[in-house]
Formats: structure tokens, C-alpha cells, sequence
């Protein structure tokens, strides 16, 4: 089980004239599309902090998407920026490596946004890593 936290994000463009409050939506992607939550920053701000968390079976998710929208009530919400995470890479990497070869310690990273008008805006995501262990499936003939 892989334990996420969403954070922040830093340096988000301004779509409009106003500073806004921002909204992410978390997703994971295998076979199929799972919705995990949305959450809505409390202030208007370009580094908005959302502090949400989620749990995610690893076997179920081959990628993690993020996307972040301008959010105001009784407007349409405008699109800032997405990132998207190929776990399968990440974990082949060293923090990656690190979360999966040190189970429930957290571990703190940051991923440029994709799509984005700001060429340095970033989420700040924490991973922590809870080994699973699944009942063994047994097999009878007929």
C-alpha cells in the first residue's frame, strides 16, 4: 500500500487578473481510471497548500495523474497545469527506491508541472510505503 499525502505547490501561474483559490484532482491509471479525491486550497495564493491524503494499492496503478485548475465558486474553473507520474520509472529511480526499500518512512518530492504557464511550478507530493501481505489463493482440481 503506498500512502500519499498532496501537499502544495509552488510558483502556479495566474490565469487571471485575480489571484484564486486552486483545486487538484487525483487519479491513478491501470486497466482502468480511479478517482481518489479533490482538494481545495483555503486562500487565494500561487503556492497553495491542500494537505490531502490518500491510500493506493500499488497493483492498481501504473500511473498517478494530478491536475490543478483556477478555482472560483460560480466561475468556471480554468486548467493550470498537470503532472503525470509512471510509477513503474519512479520506483526504478532513487527516491523511488528509497520509499519502496524503506517501508513507512516518509519520503518528501517534488514534480514540475506539465501543460503550465509558470516554467518553474511544482507539487509537492509525500509517499510512505506500507508492505501488503495477500492470503495465498489455493487451487482445487475437479
Amino acid at each position: 500500500m503506498l500512502h500519499v499525502r498532496v501537499l502544495g505547490a509552488d510558483n502556479l501561474p495566474v490565469p487571471t487578473k485575480k489571484v484564486r483559490k486552486t483545486k487538484i484532482y487525483c487519479f491513478s491509471f491501470s486497466s482502468r481510471k480511479y478517482f481518489y479525491d479533490d482538494y481545495k486550497s483555503k486562500e487565494n495564493t500561487t503556492s497553495p497548500k491542500w494537505n490531502g491524503e490518500f491510500d493506493l494499492d500499488i497493483f492498481r496503478a501504473v500511473e498517478l495523474s494530478f491536475t490543478i485548475f483556477s478555482s472560483r465558486l460560480l466561475s468556471k474553473d480554468i486548467f493550470l497545469g498537470r503532472v503525470d507520474i509512471n510509477l513503474c520509472q519512479f520506483f526504478n529511480q532513487p527516491l523511488g527506491k528509497q520509499i519502496l526499500g524503506n517501508p513507512h518512512s516518509i519520503v518528501q518530492c517534488q514534480f514540475p508541472l506539465t501543460s503550465c504557464d509558470s516554467s518553474n511550478a511544482t507539487i509537492t507530493l509525500s509517499f510512505s510505503f506500507s508492505p501488503s501481505v495477500y492470503k495465498s489463493i489455493d487451487f482445487k482440481e475437479f
